[in-house]
């Protein structure tokens, strides 16, 4: 890969309607705020139609904000939180395919599937998966590519739930609603790939889906050079009484699920705002008696605490495939990084037991 491409270009054919349209869907208006209130223009507004209309469309009148600007924003907002996120490790083949010859650049440019490398484009609700961007991006000084892909998903219209009954037989219907969800695919120049997957309005299988996402991507990468990176030391971290100091700091401890298939089951909790389990010596107690094993650790919930760099505290889940996370809200760039860096800081803790 050139390492000296430019950073992402805004495609010419983005409008600022389209933008305003699902902007509403994909970032929250406290997040509205904090962009304008950034550039020191009047932030306040109690609703989406008041915020686009008598905020966001006027500042763009006035030069005060620029496309690429609320087009970055909108990029922002739906690339970070209200996600499972699946994490895998590329192979060496795979890093250096992608790092260090121009096959990522290459591909954009042969495919007509593929948008232009290192651009912004705006896709709204595609009828069939559409990879909208292929562009560099950078976690600190590291290099990564970062590949976003929208989809169209459905929600039931519970307003719409009809029953009738014809020929002695009961009959329902209900419609749908059609929604757009981002995914986001992350590699780094270490092979560490994260694979958001935009949280489902019920329940599903991520690690399938993830998995499918990754090798849905050829020739862009090849899925098959991806190995899940577990996570399962973190659960183990969180609930170590050796690193319970460490763990106070960053992480409220709201519940776990500790699976032992000799002693059955505990599910330990609290409830309250600010409350964890880590400061409850009853519950500890119970937990570490019960933990005779490192495996033991199903599940963990947690509250990631207020700090220099979150201004308020995260819902973060530990639960599922033993590489996946979740996050309940949307979050910012900022926000997710420090939680991603988080986790990792904890599996590296475990390691150097």
């Amino acid at each position: 890969m050139n390492k000296h491409s430019e950073l992402p270009q805004l495609s010419e054919d983005v409008t600022a309607e389209q933008i305003f349209e699902i902007l509403p869907s994909q970032a929250t208006l406290e997040q509205t705020k904090a962009f304008l209130s950034e550039r020191k223009m009047s932030f306040s507004g109690g609703s989406w139609q008041f915020m686009i209309n008598q905020r966001l469309k006027p500042a763009l009148e006035q030069k005060k904000i620029t496309l690429p600007e609320l087009m970055n924003f909108l990029s922002s907002a739906e690339e970070h939180g209200k996600q499972h996120v699946l994490l895998y490790k590329a192979n060496k083949t795979e890093v250096s395919r992608i790092f260090n010859t121009n096959h990522i650049e290459s591909t954009c440019f042969d495919s007509e599937e593929l948008p232009p490398f290192n651009s912004r484009s705006f896709v709204g609700i595609p009828k069939l998966p559409t990879v909208s961007e292929v562009r560099k991006d950078f976690i600190g000084s590291e290099e990564a590519i970062v590949i976003k892909i929208v989809e169209k998903r459905h929600i039931r219209d519970e307003s719409s739930f009809k029953e009738w009954e014809q020929d002695g037989k009961l009959f329902t219907s209900v419609d749908t609603k059609p929604y757009r969800a981002a995914n986001i695919v992350r590699i780094s120049e270490s092979g560490l790939c994260e694979v958001r997957i935009f949280s489902h309005m019920d329940a599903f299988e991520y690690e399938t889906e993830a998995r499918a996402l990754l090798n849905s991507l050829s020739p862009l990468i090849e899925g098959s050079n991806f190995k899940p990176y577990s996570l399962r030391q973190a659960r183990h971290y969180v609930c170590d009484p050796k690193h319970r100091a460490s763990v106070a700091k960053v992480f409220d401890l709201k519940h776990t699920d500790h699976l032992d298939l000799a002693n059955g089951r505990i599910r330990p909790s609290v409830s309250g705002f600010g409350n964890s389990m880590l400061d409850n010596p009853t519950v500890t107690a119970a937990m570490d008696a019960f933990q005779s094993s490192e495996g033991t650790v199903h599940k963990a919930g947690l509250n990631v605490r207020p700090n220099g760099v979150l201004r308020r505290g995260l819902n973060l889940g530990l639960s599922g495939a033993d590489n996946e996370f979740f996050l309940t809200s949307k979050v910012t760039r900022e926000e997710y990084e420090y939680v991603f860096r988080s986790l990792l800081d904890a599996v590296a803790s475990m390691a150097e037991k």
